[in-house]
């Protein structure tokens, strides 16, 4: 029942002996179909699985010139992540979320600094998200808009 991406990072690892090549055409077929291990897993457990593989990537190309990209792509998976966790108000696993993506902020290319963290504070502590949302509505009331 735990399935993840296996033959991208068996090719990235391969990388590491020799050199590859991207060929821009077809050279094989890829079934999908309702039956599928990966198939029939919703987007969060595939992001989830995908997330792992890249931050197992990460640990493996530390200090390397692929760092900062696989480190990029760790971030923006956690982050997706904890909206997604959250959308669903599990809030554990928004919070796991939220730590792995914070510990990668560096790479954050995306947000502001201070929208990084009231992000997290939002996937971090649910009663924030509400007391941000109700201030907002608050402020708007107040203002006419």
């Amino acid at each position: 029942n735990y399935v993840i991406p296996g033959d991208w990072p068996l090719f990235i690892l391969l990388s590491r002996y020799g050199k590859i090549k991207f060929l821009n055409e077809v050279m094989s077929v890829y079934s999908i179909h309702s039956g599928g291990a990966w198939s029939t897993q919703n987007d969060i457990y595939k992001s989830s699985r995908t997330a792992l593989m890249f931050e197992n990537l990460y640990k493996e190309f530390k200090n390397t010139k692929y760092q900062k990209n696989i480190g990029e792509t760790v971030f923006n998976l956690y982050y997706y992540l904890a909206g997604e966790y959250s959308k669903e108000n599990d809030v554990k696993n928004a919070r796991k979320a939220g730590l792995k993506f914070i510990s990668q902020r560096q790479y954050n290319v995306r947000l502001s600094k201070k929208a990084l963290y009231i992000d997290f504070l939002k996937f971090y502590f649910p009663v924030f998200n509400n007391l941000v949302s109700n201030y907002k509505k608050m402020f708007s009331i107040q203002r006419g808009n």
